[in-house]
């Protein structure tokens, strides 16, 4: 889609050309006026932390990594939630947000990478800003994952789903092939393999999505961030695992 001018079906820009290989990715146009933070943060990071996960048995997940003390906890949910800005009200009660977007796990290791936070004021403009950190890449144990929704109800609460529950919400939500539609992607970037080794990344991901929801704790969240008591049982609920 990208010489329509769609990368990753709900980002818009200028039309282009690309191509993938082993070894290189090559985007093309012929625009003078082409944005190319919007093809290098909205396509290139997205599909080479993919690729790179894939290469490794890893998985390469959407959401935020925080970090408490030795804990880390990995905040997935879906787009729009808010988990940019419950991520950010944490930063004032000890945590800290090591990664906002992409974090990459093989069995329970996790690294996280540092990057630009998007933002929304009360209009729903949006901007972005720089993580205020000298460290663009962190890494760890995993501790727990948190599935996060929020709520406008002013409350808080919490449950531990079933395994089928999360390996779905994490597949659909938070994987980085689902959620940014990049599996045409990698099947052209695995072309020359055979058949079984062209298409493995797909139930490798399934097979560690589940070996990840059966062997790290998982919750189910829902908070109003509009609401500060809310918001500090959310808080208080992570330091008390």
């Amino acid at each position: 889609m990208f010489d329509k001018g769609v990368y990753l079906g709900h980002h818009i820009g200028k039309e282009a050309n690309l191509k993938i290989s082993k070894n290189k990715i090559e985007i093309s146009n012929a625009s003078f006026d082409t944005n190319y933070n919007k093809v290098f943060w909205n396509y290139v990071i997205k599909f080479v932390l993919s690729v790179q996960a894939a290469e490794n048995s890893a998985l390469s997940l959407k959401g935020s990594l925080l970090k408490y003390g030795k804990m880390n906890f990995l905040l997935l949910g879906r787009g729009n939630s808010g988990k940019t800005s419950i991520s950010k009200a944490f930063l004032n009660h000890g945590f800290s947000l090591i990664a906002n977007t992409h974090s990459i796990i093989k069995d329970s290791y996790v690294w996280g990478f540092n990057t630009w936070i998007r933002v929304r004021d009360s209009v729903g403009k949006e901007s972005y800003e720089l993580m205020d950190s000298s460290d663009r890449f962190s890494d760890g144990n995993l501790n727990y994952i948190i599935l996060y929704e929020f709520n406008s109800l002013g409350k808080f609460s919490v449950s531990r789903p079933e395994p089928s529950f999360c390996r779905a919400f994490i597949l659909y939500f938070s994987s980085s092939i689902a959620n940014y539609d990049l599996k045409e992607d990698l099947a052209d970037y695995f072309r020359d393999d055979n058949f079984i080794k062209k298409y493995e990344f797909l139930s490798n991901e399934l097979k560690m999505i589940e070996k990840l929801v059966t062997g790290i704790p998982t919750y189910h969240v829902t908070c109003d961030i509009e609401s500060e008591e809310s918001v500090f049982e959310l808080i208080n609920f992570l330091k008390e695992l």
